[in-house]
């Protein structure tokens, strides 16, 4: 089946990325710059955000911890940019193991990063990603995963994926990209699994 329109195109796109200078995050907004969007770089560390090297982005010193995070980015974007078309959630925490292992405190910061534009306004039909590995990217390789590498290299090895490779910041950057694009115009409330098939059940 073909469609008589082309896909929506991100040139002059306003989208903010939580997290921009983390490894996924920074692939990330480089995939959208690329693409011919605007990204307004949000996170804690403001000298890392300007080392992503996105010339005349505005930048937004931020915590997705603070209640009042999502609000603060939606008004730096209106100031910036008169408005916003897409959000990026790429902050986040890394814990290893089951939820099992890990106590309530952790459980709770590891949803609340996820949900942390829960509270910044966004005009109907624009588009929210939220990359979280409840369910989305899998084992990816960045500086967050590099204590668990030889052990996941490991079980790489053996099988534990049926792509047996690590997944790439570049790999995670293509799916919000498109996302973002509106190139899955029926999708909404998803999980898009970026795992290397992990998340598929075997016997």
């Amino acid at each position: 089946m073909t469609s008589a329109t082309p896909p929506p195109a991100l040139e002059g796109a306003r989208v903010a990325v939580m997290g921009a200078s983390g490894g996924l995050g920074s692939a990330i907004t480089h995939a959208l710059a690329a693409s011919g969007a605007r990204p307004l770089l949000a996170g804690r560390a403001v000298d890392r955000l300007r080392a992503v090297g996105i010339a005349e982005a505005p930048i937004v010193q931020a915590d997705v911890r603070d209640p009042e995070c999502g609000t603060r980015i939606a008004e730096a974007a209106v100031e910036s940019f008169g408005g916003l078309d897409g959000l990026v959630n790429a902050a986040g925490i890394v814990a290893f193991g089951s939820l099992a292992e890990h106590d309530d405190d952790t459980i709770e910061e590891l949803f609340d990063t996820a949900r942390a534009f829960d509270r910044c306004p966004l005009p109907a039909g624009r588009r929210v990603a939220v990359v979280t590995n409840a369910g989305g990217p899998g084992i990816m390789a960045t500086d967050m995963t590099s204590a668990a590498k030889e052990k996941y290299d490991r079980l790489i090895a053996e099988g534990l994926l049926p792509q047996r490779r690590w997944g790439t910041p570049e790999d995670v950057g293509r799916a919000v990209r498109a996302i973002l694009a509106g190139l899955f115009p029926y999708t909404t409330g998803d999980v898009i699994h970026l795992d290397g098939g992990f998340h598929i059940r075997r016997l």
